[in-house]
């Protein structure tokens, strides 16, 4: 293995690693997509359920983005 290919495989881990960090972080403190959302759980149980399947949904994205991109560079390096 080179040390290019070893760069983008470490790449796209810390990439996914780091996008569900953040998500994680944002689910918790009541941030969807860089806009807060302060509604308890215990109170409106519908809306945090479907704020959360939206956090979960752009996560699904950016990790397919990451994927994507590291497989651009993986192809324009080998």
């Amino acid at each position: 293995m080179r040390w290019d290919q070893l760069f983008a495989i470490l790449f796209m881990a810390g990439v996914i690693v780091g996008i569900w960090q953040v998500n994680r972080h944002y689910a918790r403190s009541g941030v969807i997509f860089g806009f807060p959302f302060s509604i308890r759980r215990d109170r409106t149980p519908r809306l945090f359920r479907a704020g959360m399947i939206l956090s979960w949904l752009s996560f699904g994205l950016m990790v397919a983005f990451a994927l994507f991109l590291s497989l651009v560079i993986g192809r324009s390096w080998f």
